[in-house]
């Protein structure tokens, strides 16, 4: 199930921190994901060559990031 903006909010306000600090924390996390994709996916083609189901998985993770940084902003 998607996770909404509302939970993220929700979340931030039963556990006493502020929602800008959670929605930074979650661009911070999502950007760095993408970083680290890039990063494997390049060792993995060194090393097998590239396979398209890992381009396919890198295109549903940069884009469910992408819409998750939309919906926070």
């Amino acid at each position: 199930k998607d996770i909404f903006l509302r939970h993220w909010e929700q979340m931030a306000q039963e556990i006493g921190i502020s929602w800008k600090f959670v929605r930074e924390n979650i661009e911070q996390l999502a950007n760095s994901t993408l970083i680290e994709l890039e990063k494997t996916k390049k060792q993995f083609f060194g090393l097998y060559g590239e396979v398209q189901t890992i381009n396919s998985i890198s295109e549903l993770i940069t884009k469910n990031k992408k819409e998750l940084t939309s919906r926070l902003n």
